[in-house]
């Protein structure tokens, strides 16, 4: 009998992990498990190695999947995962997790290390407008967001932003903007007095990648392979942790199965999983039980655990709009081939009216296949290629996400045929602020129009949170206590976004991360007998 089982191995998993090994407790982590196929890595530039290898299998596949949103419209993947080298990350998803979705695309792992071997690396501080409504304060998860940061390795800086993400020190400098981005950058630097005055403010992201060496970890090369190639060491990703904790004998690692309920004997939990390669029942059995497999599967193991097919919870994540920019004296550049192919740059509109800030994200898009972008453009096939080359150089994408709570998220209901029924709202964009936004932009040289703004479908924008929310004081089932733990199932604690019962308009991993590792310090101190 274990004393910990931690159900997953995403970012709250191995952040539990890392908490309870502090205290001594060697935890087993049971896990689907799967991994990237064993392929020669890429170790140049992308486009110098297009230039010298035939790239089409590293772009289509041997079975067409980089194909995949053509050849799959009704159940289209967000663009990093059609790439095939990181479709692993989803692989077999549909079959451990079946849905049924309605106004809704959800996008789940069950891969080692899960949604995060293809995350954007963004680490924010919840500063205290964001925990508004959370049991927990800023001061308590301070400690733990240090050591989660002493664990991955962040780059950034302590700029404008400093207001909603948090002071950081120690951090790593800043990676290198684009041309693009620095051009913008020093738009906003010569007008940000009356910027900020309206509310905007712009600045460098916080980021779990590095722009300078750390232990074994090389800095990052601006090779443009964030779409390509996974396991790049330069993005933290819970494999790292992982395999380091595995090697040195912390943890014990189940992969292969899938746990699907569990049940309980006086004190006694047992974890019922399917081992995966011959679909027998395995039990797993231990003293107390954390939830990390994030907040649908979490959700999910709970309802099944209790037999319940009438319960809907809700099920959070923020509403995103896509913004393609087009900077007018870029046109015609050649297309930067040394660059870093995520967010470059983070702005925050703070409208007035006590309304929650906005939090958009500026990607590069030097990393993408261009056949993302021929679909879009309305002219022949021969004029698309000749407008791509000229314009794609002058583009760059704000991803504008948006906060959500339960009046606007989602509902989950597990059916007895032990499928997923979901759900989706349609969020009440108001045209307003988008004309703000596009205004904000006009002064700082970047340009686009209401017409090309795109709504990222219900489940897109993969920061999903809220099934199972803790609360002062839970009273009803599916929620949890502010240590995680899940009303009326002691022993078995929530450590996710599951947890979240609001998503402010910001990548919650970071806070994930240092809640999880502060349930577990919680619990170990429960299984030592000093509370």
């Amino acid at each position: 009998m274990f004393d910990v089982v931690i159900v997953g191995s995403g970012l709250s998993g191995v952040a539990a992990a890392l908490g309870f090994i502090k205290k001594g407790i060697k935890p087993c982590i049971i896990d689907v498990g799967s991994k990237p196929e064993t392929l020669p890595p890429i170790t140049e530039n992308f486009y110098e190695y297009r230039k010298t290898t035939d790239s089409s299998s590293l772009m289509l596949g041997e079975r067409l999947e980089g194909l995949h949103n053509l050849l799959h419209k009704d159940r289209p993947l967000p663009v990093k995962l059609t790439s095939p080298r990181m479709q692993f990350v989803v692989r077999g998803s549909q079959s451990f997790s079946p849905t049924i979705e309605e106004n809704y695309r959800l996008v789940q792992s069950f891969a080692s290390g899960g949604l995060a071997n293809a995350w954007g690396a963004g680490v924010y501080r919840y500063n205290k407008r964001d925990l508004d409504g959370f049991p927990v304060s800023e001061s308590e998860l301070s400690p733990y967001y240090e050591e989660i940061k002493q664990e991955i390795g962040m780059s950034g800086s302590n700029d404008d932003l400093v207001k909603y993400f948090g002071r950081e020190d120690r951090l790593q400098h800043p990676l290198e903007l684009s041309a693009n981005a620095e051009r913008l950058y020093a738009k906003y630097s010569s007008h940000k007095k009356k910027l900020n005055r309206e509310g905007v403010f712009l600045g460098r992201p916080r980021l779990a990648v590095l722009s300078e060496d750390f232990g074994e970890r090389k800095a990052c090369d601006y090779s443009n392979l964030e779409f390509w190639q996974p396991d790049l060491s330069y993005i933290y990703t819970p494999t790292l942790t992982l395999k380091k904790l595995i090697k040195e004998g912390k943890v014990i690692y189940k992969s292969g199965y899938l746990a699907k309920s569990w049940t309980r004997e006086d004190n006694v939990l047992f974890v019922h999983s399917e081992d995966i390669r011959d679909n027998s029942i395995v039990q797993f059995r231990c003293r107390k039980l954390v939830l990390a497999a994030g907040a649908v599967n979490s959700a999910r193991l709970a309802l099944a655990s209790n037999r319940d097919f009438q319960s809907r919870l809700n099920l959070l994540d923020n509403p995103a709009l896509q913004f393609p920019l087009i900077l007018l004296h870029r046109i015609g550049s050649r297309l930067e081939t040394r660059a870093f192919g995520l967010t470059q740059l983070n702005i925050v509109f703070a409208f007035e009216g006590g309304q929650r800030p906005l939090q958009g994200s500026l990607l590069e898009i030097t990393s993408p296949a261009r056949a993302e972008f021929f679909q879009n453009f309305p002219f022949s096939a021969r004029d698309n290629l000749i407008f791509i080359r000229n314009l794609l150089p002058a583009m760059m994408v704000l991803q504008l996400f948006f906060p959500s709570a339960p009046e606007n998220g989602a509902e989950l209901k597990l059916n007895a045929d032990d499928k997923l029924e979901l759900r989706g709202k349609d969020f009440p964009f108001q045209g307003q602020r988008i004309k703000s936004v596009l205004k904000t932009f006009r002064k700082l040289g970047a340009y686009s129009f209401p017409s090309l703004v795109i709504k990222v479908p219900n489940g897109f924008g993969i920061h999903y949170a809220g099934t199972l929310p803790m609360v002062s004081k839970p009273n009803r089932s599916y929620t949890c206590s502010p240590n995680g733990e899940l009303y009326g199932e002691p022993g078995v604690f929530v450590a996710d976004a599951s947890v979240l019962p609001v998503l402010p308009a910001k990548n919650c991993s970071f806070f994930v991360m240092a809640n999880a590792m502060r349930t577990a310090d919680y619990m170990s101190s429960v299984l030592s007998g000093e509370l």
